[in-house]
């Protein structure tokens, strides 16, 4: 926009002519009476003589025919706007005004001033007094507002003093910038020659650029809807918009105006005025926020305000449009969806090919599959990996990034002891189930075999799940396939959950199960046992072949004994968790996923309507959901249909124990070759998370007396631990160590 003034001051000369003219003239009366005798009165009806206001002409295209037009000014409303921003003009001004009105400090004009130059008789001032009411046109457009200098005094409206709105100043003079009050929750971007208009989705394209470019000539209010999750290519297309037209992008935040409820109304007023007055594209982010049932006020008052907007305005937000029963009507929603599998495959591999990097076509088929991200997030990831990997590696081993060995990422396995020994399979069956699960991680690395594929996957994950980081907890998995032990039929469901995942885009949307299924795309999962028997294990081995972020929600934390808490705490994770690229691990689900009871009152209603409400959630959640429970019997049938897999874990009996015995200290540990794990695991009916604080109390005893792990470390530690479990340890459990307690 062409900051300048032109010839007639942008429309304000014939206007400030007038009052000079009129300031002209009561100086002169005001001299008259001070040099008239001093025993001559003037009657008070007849104080002032002033003539009408001079006519006025402004130029049809100025910026002071466009305030009148658009706020229904009169003549008269315009000279009381031009007495009003004189002062911002020339202080002298001031001096002026302050001596019309004989008070040192009237630099600024009054109701009664104003009366005063523009009425030429004392029933017009009376008229005249309706321009300064609250629904006067200056009034509630708020181009001016009213002050006194003594709040504490109820003033008169004469004595009331005329302040200009100083957003509407910097219009006037076309100051350019951004309003002091819109600081704290908006940026003014001016796009660059980078900011093409490039479609992310089939509904961006020229026809939206053709509908915005007309409406914006004709100078018509726009009200678009941007609905997804791609917030990088939401603000991106608004910025090829506003680069297009050649105008500013105004973008407000909506989490940041709701912080300032009681001054909400107004920067919102203050907002749509901004882009208005400035020939700019406004865009609000996290609109959907006022759908929440906390900001229902501000809500309401959005929707009064909308009907203000004169200019084209981008609301962006991840839930669905709702139409409002009045306010923001003839709303067009612009769909920014995740992109089909087939789409990002094509967008990784470009990405790929411009940074001349190479992975293979399993690896490539597994980013598709595995991470749901916009093109944007698929460029920034494919950059951050290239970044690392050049801040990892030397230059002449960038070039080398596929050959490099896996050995050289380092996968966090805790391993096997020092020694190489595997340990004594208990029964066929057992040693069955080992043979499968080597098999089945074998398969596992072969994806992993690069470590460039791990970075990619990591620089993947953190594109997404940052909303969700606040209302969860974060769990880096440390365990893989060689750290759990299971029975087969428990380990074999492990894997099958691993697959599912991994060929849930073939079978959904190759396949088209997808249009089979209006819910339940996801995979729900339900991990029933006494603790310490594996489940958060198991859903960090899952996270670790997936490659995918963990989040643990304790939903016990989550109820609350207010109504409508429960159901708002459940939304606010399933709203962060859509398109987070993360496994959902809800611990303690007995907690509200108990058997709906038969309603009796008021609290057995609730409870069902929360039972209820997340089923309806979860069949709506498109990830992965694993559920931890003790209590599977609590547990209701029509839940239990809901889920994909139900995995039983049972208290390990002697051979797993043996196994997790032989598993449980790193291979760096110094452990002596006489620590006697038959035996342990024979005769103490343990827990794996019972037998891992084990391990770790005997590595802590061992560094303080010689720094290797015996069996008298062990015992000590073992007691340790029965006292923490309040059980008593006897001589069947310890025989021959007893005495080393």
């Amino acid at each position: 926009m062409n900051f300048s003034f032109s010839p007639d001051l942008n429309g304000l000369q014939p206007l400030l002519q007038g009052l000079d003219q009129m300031i002209a003239e009561a100086i002169s009366l005001l001299q008259e009476r001070e040099e008239a005798p001093g025993d001559v009165t003037v009657p008070w009806l007849l104080t002032y003589g002033l003539s009408e206001q001079p006519p006025l002409t402004i130029r049809s295209d100025s910026l002071l025919a466009k305030l009148e037009s658009t706020c229904s000014l009169s003549a008269f409303d315009l000279y009381i706007l031009v007495i009003a921003l004189a002062p911002e003009l020339d202080r002298h001004y001031e001096k002026v005004y302050v001596y019309l009105q004989d008070d040192l400090k009237g630099k600024r004009p009054t109701v009664d001033l104003v009366l005063n130059l523009l009425c030429s008789s004392i029933p017009e001032k009376f008229a005249r007094r309706q321009h300064f009411t609250s629904n006067a046109p200056l009034i509630h457009h708020h181009l001016l507002h009213l002050a006194s200098e003594s709040p504490q005094h109820l003033p008169t409206l004469l004595s009331q003093q005329l302040i200009i709105d100083s957003q509407v100043v910097r219009f006037l003079l076309q100051q350019p910038g951004l309003d002091g009050r819109l600081t704290s929750c908006c940026q003014l971007i001016e796009p660059t020659e980078s900011d093409e208009l490039r479609s992310s989705t089939a509904d961006v394209d020229n026809n939206l650029q053709a509908l915005i470019a007309s409406d914006w000539q004709n100078q018509r209010p726009l009200l678009l809807y941007f609905q997804g999750t791609g917030r990088t290519g939401k603000r991106r297309t608004a910025k090829g918009l506003a680069k297009s037209l050649s105008v500013s992008l105004l973008i407000a935040d909506m989490a940041k105006l709701l912080e300032d409820k009681p001054n909400f109304e107004e920067q919102l007023r203050l907002l749509w005025r901004e882009a208005w007055f400035f020939g700019r594209i406004l865009y609000i982010d996290n609109f959907d926020l006022l759908y929440l049932t906390e900001h229902h006020t501000s809500y309401a008052t959005f929707l009064t305000e909308v009907e203000s907007n004169r200019t084209i305005t981008i609301l962006a937000g991840i839930q669905d449009w709702q139409p409002p029963a009045t306010g923001a009507m003839g709303v067009i929603t612009i769909p920014f969806t995740i992109p089909d599998f087939h789409q990002r495959q094509e967008c990784w591999q470009s990405h790929l090919q411009a940074a001349q990097l190479t992975i293979e076509e399993k690896e490539l088929e597994l980013l598709s599959g595995r991470f749901l991200l916009t093109p944007d997030q698929i460029a920034d990831a494919v950059a951050t990996a290239y970044n690392t990997t050049r801040w990892q590696n030397s230059p002449t081993a960038l070039s080398k990034i596929a050959t490099i060995s896996n050995s050289s990422q380092g996968d966090g396995e805790m391993g096997r002891r020092g020694d190489g020994e595997t340990g004594r399979q208990g029964d066929k069956e057992i040693g069955e189930a080992m043979k499968n699960k080597d098999n089945f991680n074998s398969q596992s690395k072969t994806a992993q075999a690069q470590p460039f594929f791990a970075i990619l996957c990591s620089a993947a994950r953190a594109q997404s799940g940052h909303d969700l980081a606040t209302l969860a907890q974060k769990i880096e998995p440390k365990y893989t396939w060689d750290d759990i032990v299971l029975p087969p039929e428990q380990l074999t469901q492990l894997q099958d959950i691993c697959k599912e995942a991994e060929y849930q885009d073939l079978v959904h949307q190759q396949w088209g199960f997808a249009a089979k299924l209006s819910l339940g795309k996801g995979l729900n999962v339900l991990f029933s046992g006494s603790s310490g028997t594996g489940k958060t294990m198991a859903a960090e081995v899952i996270a670790q072949h997936l490659q995918l972020d963990l989040y643990k929600i304790d939903l016990s934390q989550i109820v609350s004994k207010y109504i409508g808490e429960t159901e708002k705490n459940l939304n606010r994770i399933f709203t962060a968790a859509t398109n987070s690229n993360a496994i959902l691990l809800f611990d303690e689900a007995d907690a509200l996923f108990g058997k709906r009871s038969e309603v009796q009152d008021a609290r057995d209603r609730n409870a069902n309507i929360e039972v209820g409400y997340l089923l309806q959630k979860m069949e709506e959640y498109q990830g992965i959901a694993i559920l931890t429970t003790n209590l599977r019997n609590n547990l209701d049938d029509a839940f239990e249909r809901r889920l994909r897999f139900i995995v039983e874990f049972a208290f390990p009996t002697a051979e797993n124990r043996l196994q997790i015995w032989q598993r449980v200290f790193p291979k760096d540990a110094p452990c002596s070759p006489n620590l006697d794990y038959e035996f342990l695991a024979q005769n103490l009916e343990i827990t794996g998370a019972n037998i891992r604080n084990i391990a770790l109390t005997a590595a802590f005893f061992a560094a303080d007396d010689g720094g290797v792990i015996e069996m008298p470390h062990l015992i000590r530690a073992i007691g340790r631990e029965y006292q923490k479990m309040r059980r008593i340890l006897r001589d069947k459990h310890l025989g021959p160590y007893m005495d080393l307690l």
